[in-house]
């Protein structure tokens, strides 16, 4: 195979492989929706929110919400067509001409990687039934989220010519798979009170907690937790002695609490804080193995050898029972601010999330019959731009935004989030 096409199959996984997509709403948001969301979405977003007042019926009942997060922090679609769809050339049989990566192609596609690797994303967030009534609420919730780094050496690998070179590097990844039951409450501990804060005084019309518990069914775990790959290139051929270990599991059970705070302020202003997973542990019991994959030739390969090489026989892979162990979820933190004005809304959001910073300034227009949203925003070292388009009623709702990180444009963007729901209420 050659090196063109490993790295097109890559960019094929990359882009169909951490931005902030629940449902459509907060997708256009980038995410900045912990301080207005309200019905069945405050049970995702923070619960307080569910005691806080808004035009929504008492009983609201979500068909589903989703989102999906994939891409990487490096490649995009332009790169795809600048460096591996050819020349735009045919042959005399109608056959695309394909392009020779130059040395200075192969140093332009090594510059774009960062000393800290390629860092591939995937993460999806979903309830597929839901509902409010007053302010308690009640969700099934599926989450999933992978996360991996392959070393800047690996992509030097495969761009380099056969040489006297070595490498050593390791590759490490994780990913997990839940199922929730959640059971959110919300109560108003304050209204129509002033508070004076930082000498100034603030007239707070609402102040509310609120807490969600969670029962969790753990679907699926896997980790890297060693790797040690060492390639040895000469001018003849080469050997590759590696060892990766894994950890996985296929179920656990697990609780989870969240706990946030919301209020309403005098002139439109409306706060909100969130923490999720304090704590969220899942206990995996089923099937949970540590799994040893070593691959060594045993000695050096010489170039017209390789053809005939049958991977398997050079590829050994050892199962071990380990027995129960316990994954402490990581803990997510969201303080957002909003302002109604009139037809207008703004809000700014700055959160933890998965380890990650992100930061989202956001807005949207009331048009009567819709509802328009867009933002900006950043997080891991991109920059992102989001935007939704909302039917939203008292009595009905759907909602769908997207998210492009990297760029403005499908084609110049390294990652991609969509989300939608749809909510009915009486």
């Amino acid at each position: 195979m050659s090196k063109k096409s490993v790295i097109l199959i890559i960019m094929i996984l990359l882009y169909s492989s951490n931005l902030n997509a629940q449902q459509g709403i907060s997708t256009g948001l980038g995410g900045a929706y912990t301080a207005i969301a309200r019905g069945p979405e405050a049970i995702f977003w923070n619960p307080a929110n569910l005691a806080l007042s808004s035009n929504l019926p008492n009983f609201n009942f979500k068909l589903y919400s989703m989102g999906i997060d994939v891409g990487n922090n490096v490649f995009d679609l332009d790169f795809y067509d600048e460096y591996l769809t050819g020349t735009g050339e045919t042959d005399a049989e109608g056959n695309k001409i394909g392009r020779t990566l130059t040395e200075s192609d192969k140093s332009d596609i090594l510059n774009k990687i960062p000393d800290s690797g390629l860092e591939l994303i995937g993460r999806f967030d979903g309830s597929i039934f839901g509902f409010n009534y007053k302010n308690f609420g009640f969700s099934v919730e599926v989450n999933v989220f992978a996360e991996t780094t392959l070393p800047k050496d690996a992509f030097e690998l495969l761009l380099t010519e056969i040489g006297e070179k070595s490498y050593s590097f390791d590759v490490n990844g994780n990913g997990f798979g839940t199922a929730r039951l959640n059971f959110s409450y919300g109560k108003t501990v304050l209204k129509n009170t002033v508070r004076r804060i930082f000498n100034r005084n603030f007239k707070i019309k609402e102040l509310a907690v609120g807490w969600t518990a969670s029962y969790i069914k753990g679907i699926g775990y896997a980790e890297v937790t060693e790797s040690d790959i060492k390639v040895n290139l000469t001018s003849t051929g080469f050997n590759a002695p590696s060892r990766v270990v894994s950890k996985v599991a296929e179920f656990g059970n697990g609780i989870g609490l969240d706990f946030g705070m919301g209020a309403v302020l005098e002139n439109g202003w409306q706060l909100g804080l969130a923490f999720d997973n304090i704590p969220g542990i899942i206990s995996w019991s089923t099937d949970t193995k540590e799994q040893i994959e070593t691959f060594d030739l045993k000695r050096q390969i010489y170039i017209n050898e390789f053809s005939d090489i049958e991977i398997d026989d050079y590829r050994e892979s050892i199962d071990r029972d380990i027995g129960g162990f316990t994954q402490v979820l990581p803990l997510n933190v969201r303080l957002g601010i909003a302002k109604y004005y009139k037809l207008y809304m703004g809000t700014v959001e700055l959160a933890r999330e998965y380890g990650k910073m992100r930061f989202s300034l956001g807005g949207s227009i009331d048009l009567k019959i819709c509802e328009l949203y867009a933002s900006l925003g950043r997080t891991r070292g991109s920059n992102c731009f989001s935007s939704a388009l909302a039917f939203n009623y008292k009595h009905f709702l759907f909602d769908i935004g997207v998210t492009n990180r990297g760029g403005i444009t499908q084609t110049s963007s390294k990652a991609f989030a969509v989300g939608t729901s749809v909510r009915f209420g009486w």
